[in-house]
């Protein structure tokens, strides 16, 4: 899940690479396991409600031709992804947790973080269950863990301002993304834990490949104004006016242009997302090379996103304690740089799925 782009809001207020973009995330990875058209055509054809025999008769003549067996093998790996990730309890989970705060700050009175667990409940309520599956890509964010707290979301690479090619230092690097990346994928293999155990990690494991894709959960700027080892925290200490009064972090977490004001995934919405997915990856597709595609030593890929924090997020942004507006080629760049990064971790989430599903299995 997942990258950066231009920043926007839902019901007016800027969310964290807010849950959106996850979702996006995981629906490029299913798309390219199964191109969202065929298994559309594919999965009418299977009910019995919606199908038209000619236009299916045409369809199956077809695959037969090309490539059936290919496209039921990659059915059945997203029939496993889904079968699980226990969609519909983990959502319950989530949704109990974030009532359950909303109560705990609405009686002590904190309105900030109530109005935060409120904009979080948002995407549960007037949602479609049948969407479920898309939001395990965001549950992370919402019900945090002793052992995956909110600061393993990061890997903090200090940017000092001189040299943009590798970091000063790295904050937390044996307590980090990268490393709760590693561990949730290793508990997520067949035969590693029971069904229950391994959505909770299969969830992480979707949720964290996005957050290593956004340059500001991987690097950190510590200079004049912001001198303590936590440096600007992540651009959430710099202040930004235009195109939204928020910080950079939330610029960049919230990387989709234009968000509709109803965030719940239902019929409405869920066409809209699917949508932006396949826009996205028509305008990055993907690399006919696995290989090009290969995360390889976490070490390599953290200093590879380190450089796109250092050359694209802080590229012309000062310190800004106090709120300055962004010009419109850093936007430009930003949206860019954002929709290339989604692209590519939906890409490798759907190889990473893939091997969780083809590892050590009999099929």
């Amino acid at each position: 899940l997942g990258i950066l782009l231009i920043l926007m809001t839902l019901s007016g207020t800027v969310l964290s690479w807010s849950w959106h973009i996850h979702v996006i995330i995981y629906m490029i990875a299913r798309y390219t396991i199964v191109p969202f058209n065929t298994l559309r055509v594919y999965e009418e054809c299977q009910d019995p409600k919606e199908k038209v025999k000619a236009k299916c008769t045409q369809f199956e003549a077809e695959l037969k031709k090309t490539r059936y067996e290919e496209l039921r093998k990659r059915i059945n790996v997203l029939n496993y992804i889904e079968r699980v990730s226990e969609a519909e309890r983990l959502m319950k989970e989530a949704k109990a947790k974030v009532q359950k705060l909303v109560k705990k700050y609405e009686k002590s009175h904190n309105r900030e973080k109530m109005k935060k667990q409120q904009e979080k409940l948002k995407k549960y309520e007037g949602g479609d269950r049948r969407f479920d599956k898309f939001l395990v890509a965001s549950w992370p964010d919402d019900v945090y863990e002793n052992k995956f707290p909110k600061e393993v979301h990061f890997l903090n690479q200090v940017y000092d301002g001189n040299d943009r090619q590798a970091p000063a230092t790295t904050l937390n690097s044996k307590s980090s993304v990268l490393s709760a990346f590693e561990k949730a994928y290793n508990s997520s293999l067949p035969g590693t834990k029971k069904n229950s155990d391994r959505a909770h990690m299969m969830a992480y494991v979707i949720h964290f490949l996005g957050d290593m894709h956004q340059p500001l959960h991987m690097t950190t700027r510590r200079t004049g104004a912001h001198t303590d080892p936590e440096g600007d925290k992540n651009g959430r200490r710099v202040a930004i006016s235009s195109p939204k009064s928020a910080t950079l972090y939330d610029l960049w977490d919230a990387a989709i242009e234009s968000i509709e004001s109803k965030p719940a995934l239902n019929k409405q919405t869920v066409d809209y997302y699917k949508k932006m997915a396949v826009e996205i990856m028509e305008k990055f597709p993907a690399p006919k090379s696995v290989a090009k595609l290969a995360i390889g030593d976490l070490g390599a890929f953290a200093n590879r996103m380190f450089l796109y924090g250092t050359n694209y997020a802080y590229e012309g942004v000062g310190e800004m304690r106090v709120s300055k507006a962004l010009d419109k080629d850093y936007l430009w760049r930003a949206k860019n740089v954002c929709h290339e990064l989604i692209a590519r971790a939906g890409y490798r989430l759907a190889i990473v799925l893939a091997e969780i599903y083809l590892k050590n299995s009999p099929n």
